[in-house]
């Protein structure tokens, strides 16, 4: 419990009950063609259904039924097993999916149920597939968002979009031509808008009613088809604010069914654990939580891990939560907790330096997360510290390439227990994220897996050659050394042309 009051709080009269673990609460029943919603887009139709279910060994076969496309039985392995349907002439629509789960002695173990859909083609469709990042018409999208981009002019939409940010919160009025107007503006300098959605306050009915009523009217079609539009954000941190699992997850069926083109995100407290958060995970398509834990040891972090590392950790916590399906995206930390206060002195701010903002950055990049975000810039006191902010975006877009084509393999083992040496590979070509993961100077022996490759470090065309196959590289707190067999792969987006009269302005934050 956790009063948040000046007093004291007494709790009584309390009650004690067993509570028996449901064992098969962690089995998994899901589709894998689709990936994405459970529901076929036309661009990305492969002409069947399949999927897979993972249990326990206590399961042994498993019976699966589509309405519309029949029934299989399928045998189970160590509790997993796979099908598939052939789905060529599937009609648009709804249908109900359904998979019982039975021991070897015959008896019904679990029943899951889902609904696949089917949608006609649209303008603008914004899919997920398997690795976690979102395809625009079949256009890979990386995301890089600051929450907030104050003094939304073009100046300053031009500025953060020319440093690789990519992505911002958008609140609509009543006024829907100046929306408009503003979506062309961040629609030319190459910026996506998630749109603030909300959720219903509860499922009664006419609350739901009125609901759906205002989602319709604020976003009508020339809104949500309109390019710069990325999707939606439901909610911010629902389950620490107390808020209620149901009427979330009816307000997220009606976006689905409202507007089945474009994602909705949650956000979730650096709190709670993982039970308590999936039902929230279950009602959105992108899902992360906030962490800023600078300065350090900062009681931000719920782990028992309250420094710069915790931000790798939750990335691993949320995408655990979800079971590794859904992508995972992080809002870090772009301002300084004393700035929260107004009347704090601006000396007194604490801002996260050059080293600190990259290492968060590359933490979470490196540990499931596939959408960076920088939540707190509207309090931003000191101007300078936007500086800090785009040498991280500007180099996330460089990098942006590599994370969405490349895949990560296991990290190589190092002599340094405070050192992690992550591996990503893009074709023929190997990509190492040397870490110091403390606040000390330190150094690590390891082979890079290379041969005899020289490795070239991609801040400053430096070199690193292996000494009989193994690296010794020295490094300062929370050093990231970036290095790799070959030049970056192309950054998986643009940045918008030079615009010479707004470059002469410079950095347009007061």
């Amino acid at each position: 419990f956790s009063p948040k009051t000046a007093g004291k709080v007494l709790f009584t009269d309390f009650s004690f009950q067993e509570v028996i673990p449901d064992v098969t609460a962690e089995w998994q029943f899901h589709l894998t063609e689709p990936f994405y919603r459970n529901t076929i887009f036309a661009s990305m139709d492969t002409g069947r259904v399949a999927g897979e279910l993972i249990a326990d060994p206590t399961a042994a076969k498993a019976e699966v039924a589509i309405a519309g496309l029949g029934s299989t039985e399928i045998t189970l392995v160590n509790g997993r097993g796979s099908f598939a349907f052939k789905a060529e002439q599937l009609a648009t629509g709804k249908y109900p999916v359904t998979g019982k789960v039975y021991a070897a002695n015959g008896a019904l173990l679990k029943q899951f149920t889902l609904t696949l859909a089917k949608v006609p083609a649209n303008p603008v469709e914004v899919i997920a597939r398997p690795n976690g990042y979102f395809y625009i018409n079949g256009k890979p999208f990386f995301p890089v968002t600051q929450w907030r981009i104050p003094f939304s002019t073009p100046e300053a939409y031009y500025y953060s979009a020319k440093n690789g940010i990519n992505s911002c919160f958008y609140t609509m009025g009543n006024d829907k031509g100046k929306a408009l107007a503003d979506f062309d503006m961040a629609h030319a300098h190459g910026l996506k808008l998630i749109l603030n959605g909300g959720t219903a306050g509860s499922s009664a009915p006419d609350v739901m009613a009125r609901f759906r009523e205002r989602v319709t009217k604020t976003f009508p079609p020339e809104i949500r088809n309109h390019p710069a539009v990325l999707g939606y954000f439901l909610i911010d941190e629902p389950l620490w604010g107390g808020k209620p699992a149901e009427p979330i997850r009816a307000s997220y069926e009606f976006f689905q069914d409202f507007d089945p083109y474009h994602p909705c995100w949650i956000n979730a407290a650096p709190r709670n654990e993982n039970p308590e958060l999936r039902p929230y995970a279950a009602a959105c398509d992108i899902w992360g939580a906030d962490i800023y834990p600078y300065p350090y040891p900062n009681t931000h972090s719920g782990l028992e891990d309250k420094g710069l590392t915790s931000v790798g950790k939750y990335c691993q916590r949320m995408a655990e939560t979800t079971f590794g399906r859904k992508p995972t995206w992080m809002a870090l930390q772009g301002f300084a907790w004393a700035s929260l206060n107004r009347e704090t002195p601006v000396e007194k701010h604490q801002y996260p330096d050059d080293t600190v903002m990259r290492f968060m950055a590359m933490d979470a990049m490196l540990n499931k997360c596939t959408g960076y975000g920088l939540w707190g810039t509207q309090y931003i006191r000191t101007p300078s510290f936007y500086d800090t902010i785009h040498k991280v975006t500007r180099e996330l877009h460089e990098l942006s390439g590599l994370f969405v084509d490349g895949v990560q393999q296991d990290d190589i083992p190092a002599d340094n227990p405070d050192v992690r040496v992550a591996v990503i590979t893009h074709q023929a070509n190997t990509y190492l994220f040397i870490m110091n993961l403390t606040e000390k100077p330190t150094a690590a022996r390891f082979n890079p897996g290379t041969g005899q490759r020289v490795l070239n470090v991609l801040a400053d065309n430096s070199t690193l050659r292996p000494a009989d196959g193994q690296l010794n590289l020295p490094l300062q707190p929370f050093q990231v050394v970036v290095c790799g067999t070959a030049a970056l792969p192309p950054p998986a987006y643009e940045l918008p042309k030079a615009n010479q009269k707004l470059d002469l302005l410079g950095n347009p934050f007061p």
